[in-house]
């Protein structure tokens, strides 16, 4: 069980606490996580947000992400980010998956977005990677969005991207990743 408590003004920004009780089938607390998470907004359309999530039983941070967020022109929208994460913080502790998932890894990146129509956003994103066995990684991506629609409320998109690493015995690794989507309003 799990909940979330968070002040909102929509002008200036957010505040929010949360937490995070998950226990196995034998009843005994597998996890217990706690979170906060904020967004600052700035004058000259900057935006500043971060969020920690942190395993309560240790003091560990299992998650933290900072974002900055600037919009230079009502078409480009520009963000610089930083994030760390431990991916078994995010797996449930029940599941056998997270008991092989201890490494972590942290990213820097910047994400470009351009409105090339009402209709049509284009994105381009950057990340440098670093993982925990100390092997660096660049991701990469480009992606479209097209909203559908009288109103503009629905969407498709298509996303690309690719990861290149090198794995424990320095051969090539990574991934490609392709992600075809929908939304309705």
């Amino acid at each position: 069980c799990g909940g979330r408590v968070g002040w909102s003004r929509l002008d200036r920004g957010s505040l929010g606490v949360s937490g995070l009780s998950e226990t196995n089938a034998d009843g005994d607390v597998a996890r217990r996580q706690f979170g906060l998470d904020g967004a600052l907004f700035l004058p000259r359309r900057v935006d500043v947000a971060g969020t920690v999530l942190l395993d309560a039983g240790v003091l560990l941070v299992e998650h933290a992400e900072a974002i900055v967020t600037w919009m230079a022109t009502p078409r480009l929208k520009l963000a610089a980010d930083y994030t760390f994460v431990v991916p078994s913080g995010l797996i449930p502790k029940t599941s056998i998956v997270s008991i092989f998932s201890d490494a972590n890894y942290q990213d820097a990146g910047l994400d470009v977005y351009y409105r090339l129509t009402p209709a049509l956003r284009l994105s381009g994103l950057f990340r440098a990677r670093a993982f925990s066995d100390g092997n660096p990684g660049l991701l990469g991506g480009v992606g479209a969005r097209c909203l559908l629609g009288h109103k503009l409320r629905e969407g498709v998109g298509l996303d690309f991207q690719r990861l290149d690493t090198k794995d424990s015995n320095l051969q090539d690794s990574g991934y490609y990743q392709l992600r075809v989507y929908g939304a309705i309003a």
